[in-house]
Parts: structure tokens; sequence; C-alpha cells
């Protein structure tokens, strides 16, 4: 089992997800902008058992050794998410805040923070997939060192 530790940035801290969450990543996935931006999510925007799949999926798979996936807490409120998956093979960020904290640094920060300990932990890059309109994500990435690699929107941050 690999253990998902608490990270802390100046401002939030992130904090293994429990199925308790449930409810409240639901209503993220829901989101109209994650819905868009997320097309993957989709599955798990259904229902709010889908949504209790999905955490399930991804401690099932942190147990296995290839996943991670943190709450963001900022005070004492969830205000957002960052997974990594398929650390065995390719491994794959994604993240998203609730829209009440978009645009003020939060993102950057956890992305920051999280990509800093998976490389530091694994000595491995990350990929991420972004659509080309999302300005807001594609500042995060570049903030936090991933550059552009394929025609399909990939980044990628190489080893530190």
């Amino acid at each position: 089992m690999t253990n998902i530790p608490t990270l802390h940035t100046q401002r939030c801290k992130l904090i293994p997800f429990t199925e308790e969450d449930k409810s409240w990543l639901f209503q993220l996935f829901n989101d109209p902008d994650v819905l868009y931006y997320m097309e993957g999510m989709k599955l798990f925007s259904t229902n709010i058992d889908e949504t209790e799949l999905f955490i399930r999926n991804m401690n099932r798979q942190n147990n296995e050794g290839n996943a991670f996936l943190w709450a963001i807490q900022n005070e004492s409120s969830l205000i957002g998410f960052v997974a990594i998956y398929d650390v065995l093979t390719v491994p794959n960020l994604f993240y998203a805040v609730c829209k009440e904290y978009r645009n003020q640094g939060y993102a950057t920060e956890c992305v920051y923070t999280v990509t800093h300990f998976f490389q530091d932990q694994y000595n491995t890059s990350l990929t991420t997939s972004v659509k080309e309109d999302n300005i807001a994500s594609l500042s995060v990435l570049k903030k936090c060192g991933f550059a552009f690699c394929a025609k399909k929107q990939l980044y990628i941050k190489k080893n530190l």
C-alpha cells in the first residue's frame, strides 16, 4: 500500500480523500466548467454512487501503488482536488478547483506541491492533457514547469 501523505502549501493542505467526501466531489464533478474541461469526469458525475466509485477506485489504485488522490483544503473547507493516476506506467496529473476559488493561485500552489512531491518520490516525468482553450490551466502548468509536447495538448514536466 502506498500512503497518501498530507502535503502543505502556503494556504492549503492536501489531504487524502475519503468516501465521506463523495457529496462534495459530486458537486464539483457537476460544475459546467469541470464537465467541459475534464470530459473523463462525466462518467463519475451521473450520480453520487458513480462519484463514490471514483474515490474507491482511486484509493484501490493507491493501495496498488498506482494512484494518488488529494482533496485541497483551505482552512476548514474543501476547495478542489489534485490526482495522479497510472503512476507505474505513464503518470498523469489532473486537478480541479471550485469556481469561487479559481484564478487565485490555489491550483498553482497545489499542482506545484504535488509535482515536487511526486518527482522526489518517483524521479520520473508527469504528463497531463489540457484543452487548448483552458487558459487558466495552461497558465498553472506553465508556472509549474510543464512544457507542451504533442498535438493533443499533452504537457509534460521533466524530472527536476
